[in-house]
């Protein structure tokens, strides 16, 4: 397995409390201007737990698709969407192929925070 960079400096991992997993708990408390890449989503939560666990530094986030439960892995901190892009050139090539993309952590706070 190849690794994913680690994320930049910021607060460890919390524990899980307020239903969100530890990673949810990372992105919460991350500054909303900022982006992560996303590397790789699935309705299949084992999957993505798997691809997360070959991949260091990859956090996995429970978000919601039309309804269901979708797993999206991140990594990443990055100060804007150009820093994001240029990130991904220093990505292992599995995981270029993969097509990851920035997105910004407005966003999926927004989203984390409107799931039940």
């Amino acid at each position: 397995a190849t690794a994913v960079p680690a994320p930049a400096a910021g607060p460890p991992p919390m524990q899980a409390s307020g239903g969100y997993s530890a990673d949810e708990q990372w992105l919460l408390a991350q500054p909303p201007s900022r982006y992560v890449l996303q590397l790789f989503a699935s309705s299949a939560e084992a999957s993505v737990r798997q691809f997360a666990g070959a991949h260091p530094g990859v956090r996995v986030l429970r978000l919601l698709r039309d309804g269901s439960p979708w797993y999206v892995a991140v990594s990443g901190s990055h100060a804007g969407r150009d820093a994001a892009r240029a990130a991904i050139e220093a990505l292992p090539a599995d995981v270029r192929a993969l097509k990851p993309w920035p997105r910004s952590v407005q966003a999926l706070q927004d989203e984390l925070q409107r799931r039940p």
